[in-house]
C-alpha cells in the first residue's frame, strides 16, 4: 500500500469531506481531476473529462464502476476526504491523472502507470 501523503498538490488541489452538502456547495460544473483520500492513503484518482467534477462525484456518490472504491466508499464514507482540481484544457485532463497514478499509486485504480 501506498502510505505517500497527500500534500504535494497543496497548492493546486481543493479538499473537502466526501459529504453530499460538501459536493454541492464546493465542487464545481467544471472538468478536472479528483481523488479520494482516506487519512494518507490515496484511495481512487479519476478525471472528469466529459462531464464536470460536480457530476462525476455525484456518480461516486450513488454507486461506483468499481467494485473495490464501491467498498472503501460503502464501508468508509464518513471517512473519506475528496481532493479536485479544475482543468482548463482537456487534453491535460488525462495527463495529470496519469501523473497522480504514477505518484500516488491509489489503492483502487485499476490502471498503474511506472
Amino acid at each position: 500500500m501506498s502510505s505517500k501523503t497527500n500534500t504535494s498538490c497543496a497548492t493546486e488541489c481543493k479538499r473537502i469531506p466526501f459529504r453530499l452538502s460538501a459536493l454541492n456547495r464546493h465542487v464545481p460544473e467544471k472538468a478536472g481531476i479528483y481523488a479520494f483520500w482516506y487519512g494518507s492513503y490515496c484511495v481512487y484518482i479519476g478525471k472528469a473529462e466529459k462531464q464536470s467534477l460536480l457530476k462525476r462525484l455525484l456518480d461516486h456518490w450513488e454507486g461506483t464502476h468499481n467494485p473495490q472504491l464501491h467498498m472503501w466508499i460503502e464501508a468508509k464514507r464518513d471517512q473519506l476526504v475528496v481532493a479536485f482540481m479544475e482543468v482548463d484544457k482537456e487534453g491535460q485532463i488525462a495527463t495529470y491523472e496519469r501523473y497522480y497514478i504514477r505518484i500516488f499509486q491509489p489503492l483502487t485504480n485499476m490502471i498503474r502507470y511506472n
